[in-house]
């Protein structure tokens, strides 16, 4: 089925959205022309749901001829967006749809909220080499250089010199536990990892792989500028993941009902490591029954049970200080290396998760 997508009043940002409809495998066209007279198959609605808008639904109604409305909500996410997002009166059923990459049991049995698994679908088109139209290369969401985009390749060496990778960025009350994270591991770890938290302090900086791609190895990132350009979606340099073990982060979402798996967790795995994320309770068993990723015994994910926020967290830090009492990592990442190329390849076995537009179409 071919669509034809129209977004009426395209400002620069967001990004117009070819890169969704080339990822999500349609045959489409594109355009953002605000007198648009044709019938479409989809409205976009993003620009629409705000005082400021220049066109509001009701005009949208009254103006386009269209088979459904989206309004695209797979790029960032917040605490409870989709609890409080079925409260919301500015979009409405029957044609009115939200596409989202958080999930959340209230609305499970929702038809007008599609689920679409944004950010795996762009982890996976990033490192293994999507091929896009090249109208969509443009607008890929948070998208740097290829030299990013590459999975290390290890062949049983023992390179790692410290035990963690943990990048704290975009520190600020709306992420208080990722705060409290990289001062814990600021202040009692810090020599047994990498700390990427300049919000706490510039040295705390990481450089990206786009600064120095041809570098190999931790020695050549020892320069005296460590500023990391921690622009869009630049992963930490490779030469991090391959000195380290583990990822210590705390996902976007960090409490309430709704789970939004992003790079934040994507990444890591596909680089080779163990993870140790905190976020909203049932991270780790969504992970686990929704994707088949596996995890290792020697790390105690007990902390994701916990429905209380400050004692999951605490929980989450006692972890962390026990994992950096263990002496022999290099043993336990041996011992534990087919679920690191297990949770590998499911980025390669695993389809990219597409909506059928045709069933909102019938």
């Amino acid at each position: 089925m071919h669509l034809r997508v129209l977004d009426p009043v395209y400002r620069e940002w967001p990004l117009p959205w070819h890169y969704f409809f080339d990822i999500n495998g349609n045959d489409y066209t594109y355009t953002t022309n605000p007198e648009c007279t044709d019938p479409v198959e989809i409205l976009i609605t993003n620009h629409m749901v705000y005082t400021d808008s220049l066109v509001t639904l009701s005009d949208a109604e009254r103006r386009y001829r269209y088979g459904m409305a989206l309004y695209m909500d797979v790029q960032h996410t917040r605490e409870n967006i989709l609890v409080d997002q079925l409260r919301d009166s500015k979009w409405a059923p029957p044609r009115h749809y939200k596409v989202t990459s958080g999930y959340d049991p209230c609305i499970e049995n929702n038809p007008y909220f599609i689920f679409n698994d944004h950010y795996f679908n762009l982890t996976k088109a990033y490192y293994l080499g999507y091929h896009w139209r090249p109208d969509a290369l443009s607008t890929r969401f948070y998208y740097t250089t290829p030299a990013d985009y590459v999975v290390p390749q290890w062949h049983g060496e023992q390179r790692q010199s410290r035990i963690f990778l943990a990048p704290c960025y975009n520190l600020g009350t709306s992420r208080p536990y990722r705060h409290r994270l990289a001062v814990h591991l600021r202040d009692h770890h810090l020599k047994h990892g990498h700390l990427g938290a300049s919000d706490l302090d510039p040295a705390l900086a990481l450089y990206a792989q786009s600064q120095l791609p041809q570098a190999n190895a931790l020695q050549d990132l020892l320069y005296p500028d460590r500023a990391y350009q921690h622009r869009g979606n630049a992963p930490p340099h490779h030469a991090y993941y391959t000195d380290t073990f583990v990822s210590f982060y705390t996902e976007c979402v960090e409490w309430g009902s709704t789970v939004a798996i992003s790079e934040k967790t994507f990444r890591p795995l596909i680089m080779g490591h163990f993870i140790l994320p905190f976020s909203c309770p049932g991270i780790i068993d969504r992970l686990k029954r929704f994707y088949g990723f596996r995890f290792p015994d020697f790390i105690d994910y007990g902390y994701d049970e916990e429905a209380n926020n400050d004692r999951r967290f605490g929980l989450y830090l006692a972890e962390i200080d026990r994992l950096m009492s263990l002496q022999n990592w290099h043993n336990l990442w041996n011992d534990n290396r087919d679920i690191i190329f297990h949770n590998q390849k499911i980025f390669e076995s695993r389809p990219y998760d597409r909506v059928d537009f045709t069933r909102y179409l019938a």
